[in-house]
């Protein structure tokens, strides 16, 4: 099929030729490139981010949309790159607006789940439309006087996708015999001994994509068995008899399937070397995905015993959740049988096995055997990982109390992996191109060495929470993924003390998560899901970053030590169980019970955090010592009424005059009771400011009246050290967000923006460019852009000054992570000083052929010659790319290679 194309009003967009961008996009989809399959949304990404690719990359996706949903394995990434640039296209006009709507609504079946979002995304480009008429001209006034949205998911569920719970499995004989690089198939066997737990006669598992050969139920053939054609997978087994409760029966079932290449189930993968192409294949069975490779009770709250026996080819090695039960040994002449201990018990999601030919590295001291995987090219860059992991694992031990169970960690960089990295008990998985498990010194920056360890923590956290102790159902994935983002920064601070984590959290995640919340479509923490799609969009930022952060609230309501030891209550009665909400409910009541806490009872105000959609904007009217408190729920766009949603929200504030210790205070002083309204008499001076919400501690945005706004922007520009630095984070997001949300005048907003002349700490720049995005989005396309890049350029130049450009061998983290910010914001708007010195390495590099380029500042450094070069030096970054064999380096000139602004290029 082909997307009808709309008559869109866009005539001002250059009419050149678009040769060289195109060819780019093309290289992303064609089966001969060198661009790999998971990597070919990162090319439309960098494209349509390009000004002047916007338009080539609709005109490629309109043109194209059924070769890239046919050849882009990550398909997932794709569409929503997709609905970004249909927001990107939205923001030139109404007009444009009206044509993608019909767009969406004409191919609705072919676009699938990318219809919902991109409607989504018109409806947001819409309000972000109405923004701009309504305030370009009061932002724009104020800078020339300084320097002279995924979708909501409609549930219309006619079947039930759950399996009965009348049989549950005890165990599982799993038998695979699998052909890595010829015909790409494998044959199987599967015994599963399962108990009866209420009279039926009939049995119903999972099973799809797969070929059934012969079924038996306790070694008599049966034949009577229907396989589903929709999306339930059920395979349904019609009992000769009714089976009482109680009973036991054996089902064996033989099966054959194929390698798959979309990166779920069994799949296919491979990597280049001198030698030509090598094979492998690997595993992604989270969350509905075990059921393509043997049938199987594929929900979670079915969990069994597992024994994995893998036959391959003889030159291959393969890895399990558990060690090797013996030495594979020869049966039949040219495959090894690889016979595995049983498992835990655990779910089918978490059963993973890979067949390679990559090589190790393993910690001899660790009292586990912990050990990484890769192709040998990459093998030593797993040094960072192999020293970390055991100390984030024995950190785990002594904050839970538990030991880690299992016999093993392994953890393999896999070329092709659909998901960042997979927790599987014992095997954990990661996608070696996103910089996940390897890290490069000579080609990794510090983002990159902060990525692999915080998702290096997030997988092990896993192990107790999500593995040990499982979700129920997937309806409540933030049981299992909010606990991991939660733990990936808190684990890692202790490991990695100079980092400042638990600073970076608030700005990485709470309030990036704070802009997906504050949407009509926001899910709740706890919201209902039933099909395999419904249940792959709870893998969302809600339910990892907010899930999270509600953690972080949590922690500081009940401290650290409450927090904690509520937990190990909460691990101990459930491990090796599956747990609902409540269940963390009542053991962290009874902690807080216990050690006499000063708050409510939980159930009286966690699960209104858990259940409700959104977070509620605290605003509070001081009418001289008295201050009048209301809630209501946050939402984003202007022109939307706020729903009836109420909080039980925990409130902490600081007086100027017992700053800046107040802001170490962050258990709560006072309860907003779930009410819309309180009224607080505190004994303070007319004259000094007043801050709600220290630390940003609690899960929601504060906004104040006039007076006490103006008595802050004072207090920033005078003596900001007075203000915790997460305060400081906590100003600049709320004021520009509530700014954009109409709640806040922008001569307001943008006045506390302008303290940042005196700001050198990260974390609240963090914020401010986060913040500053949106407003460069929305003016960069009228009159006056060029006014709001000269005032940022003046708002950083004292920074700039301060850090410079050149690294220092003895910058730490932040700074690391300062400087490529500032940076990047600086040649973007063409700080003179910055783009020279951009464009002085890339020319000592061109010249030369030798990278004196530092890691930290090649993104920046390639994009801005890019972006002022031309054919030569595109072509020079696309060869280093095409023959490089690092990852980290191939995903940073991809991006690069974006930035050009010779249309021809890009096309």
């Amino acid at each position: 099929w082909r997307v009808k194309q709309p008559m869109i009003p866009w005539a001002y967009l250059s009419r050149r030729n678009n040769k060289i961008l195109s060819g780019y996009l093309e290289k992303s989809i064609n089966e001969t490139s060198e661009i790999r399959k998971q990597d070919a949304a990162s090319v439309f990404s960098a494209v349509y981010s390009n000004p002047k690719g916007v338009n080539v990359a609709f005109n490629f996706l309109i043109n194209n949309y059924k070769d890239i949903s046919n050849s882009t394995a990550s398909y997932y990434e794709y569409t929503f790159n997709i609905v970004l640039l249909i927001k990107i296209m939205c923001d030139f006009s109404y007009g444009g607006m009206n044509a993608l709507g019909n767009i969406l609504t004409e191919n609705n079946d072919e676009l699938g789940s990318a219809a919902e979002a991109g409607r989504n995304a018109v409806e947001s480009a819409k309000a972000d439309l109405s923004w701009t008429n309504k305030h370009k001209e009061e932002i724009l006034t104020w800078i020339k006087e300084k320097i002279t949205v995924l979708a909501t998911l409609l549930i219309a569920a006619v079947v039930s996708y759950r399996l009965p719970d009348h049989t549950i499995p005890i165990s599982y004989d799993v038998k695979l015999k699998t052909d890595v690089n010829t015909t790409f198939k494998f044959t199987g066997e599967v015994a599963i001994t399962v108990e009866i737990v209420e009279e039926t006669d009939v049995i119903i598992l999972h099973s799809t994509g797969l070929d059934i050969i012969s079924l038996t139920i306790d070694g008599s053939e049966h034949d009577n068995y229907t396989l589903a054609s929709d999306d339930t997978h059920f395979l349904t087994i019609y009992l000769n008899e009714t089976i009482p409760i109680g009973e036991y029966a054996t089902i064996e079932i033989e099966f054959e399937g194929e390698l798959a290449d979309d990166m779920y189930g069994f799949y296919k993968s491979s990597y280049a070397t001198n030698e030509g192409t090598k094979w492998l294949a690997a595993t992604q069975f989270q969350a509905t995905h075990a059921r393509k490779v043997f049938p199987c009770f594929d929900e979670p709250d079915f969990k069994a015993k597992f024994t994995i026996q893998l036959t391959i080819p003889k030159h291959y090695h393969a890895l399990a959740n558990t060690p090797l039960a013996e030495e594979p040994f020869e049966e039949e002449e040219g495959w090894l049988i690889n016979k595995f201990k049983e498992t835990d018990i655990m779910s089918t999601y978490l059963v993973a096995f890979v067949v390679s030919d990559f090589v190790y590295v393993t910690d001899q001291d660790a009292k586990y055997y912990f050990t990484a995987w890769a192709r040998e090219e990459a093998i030593e860059k797993a040094d960072y990982s192999q020293n970390i992991g055991p100390e984030l694992v024995d950190w785990f031990e002594e904050y839970t109390g538990i030991d880690y169970t299992f016999e093993k960690i392994d953890q393999v960089a896999l070329p092709d992996f659909a998901a960042g990295a997979m927790e599987n008990w014992g095997l954990i998985t990661y996608r070696e191109h996103f910089r996940r498990l390897l890290y490069y010194d000579e080609a990794s920056t510090e983002s990159n060495k902060k990525s692999t360890a915080l998702v290096v923590a997030h997988e092990l956290a896993h192990m107790w929470f999500g593995n040990l102790i499982t979700l129920q159902w997937w309806g409540d994935t933030w049981l299992n993924e909010g606990f991991a983002r939660y733990f990936q920064y808190f684990s890692t601070s202790y490991v990695e003390e100079d980092w400042r984590l638990m600073d970076q959290f608030l700005v990485d995640q709470q309030q990036g998560v704070f802009a997906t919340d504050a949407l009509t479509s926001a899910q709740a923490l706890s919201s209902f899901c039933e099909t395999p799609a419904e249940i792959s969009a709870k893998f969302t930022t809600i339910s990892y970053s907010k899930g999270g952060s509600i953690l972080r609230m949590v922690s500081h309501i009940l401290t650290p030590d409450t927090f904690q030891a509520g937990l190990k209550k909460y691990l101990n009665e459930f491990k090796e169980k599956n747990t609902i909400p409540q269940d963390l409910f009542d053991a962290l009541e009874a902690q807080r019970a216990e050690d006499n806490r000063a708050a409510p009872r939980i159930n009286n105000f966690l699960p209104l955090w858990t259940t409700q959609p959104g977070f509620p904007v605290l605003t509070v009217d001081r009418q001289g010592n008295v201050f009048n408190v209301s809630q209501e729920r946050f939402l984003l766009k202007e022109d939307e009424e706020s729903t009836q949603e109420n909080w039980w929200i925990p409130l902490t504030w600081t007086k100027e005059s017992e700053a800046p210790d107040g802001f170490e205070k962050t258990q709560p002083m006072e309860w907003l009771s779930g009410y819309d309204y309180d009224t607080i008499q505190l004994d303070i001076e007319p004259t000094e400011w007043i801050i709600f919400n220290n630390q940003e501690a609690g899960y929601y945005r504060v906004n104040y009246n006039d007076e006490n706004w103006k008595l802050i922007i004072n207090g920033l520009h005078n003596n900001p050290e007075k203000f915790h630095v997460l305060n400081r984070a906590q100003l600049v997001d709320d004021a520009l967000n509530l700014a954009r949300a109409g709640k806040l005048s922008y001569q307001i907003a943008l006045e506390v923006l302008d303290y940042l002349h005196n700001e050198n700490d990260y974390i609240p720049w963090a914020s401010a460019f986060s913040a500053l995005s949106f407003l460069n989005r929305r003016l960069i396309s009228i009159d006056g852009h060029e006014d709001f890049k000269t005032y940022v350029l003046k708002l950083i130049d004292a920074t700039y000054e301060s850090i410079g450009f050149e690294v220092n061998a003895d910058d730490n983290h932040i700074t690391h992570l300062h400087r490529a910010t500032l940076i990047n914001w600086a040649c973007t708007f063409e700080h003179e000083h910055c783009v020279e010195q951009s464009s002085k390495k890339f020319n000592d590099y061109f010249t030369d052929n030798t990278n004196l380029v530092p890691a930290n500042l090649r993104s920046v450094v390639y994009c801005t010659a890019l972006r002022s070069g031309g054919k030569d030096e595109w072509d020079f970054l696309w060869d280093i790319y095409v023959n490089s064999r690092i990852a980290a380096e191939k995903v940073v000139i991809l991006s690069a290679l974006g930035c050009t602004e010779d249309e021809d290029l890009l096309t």
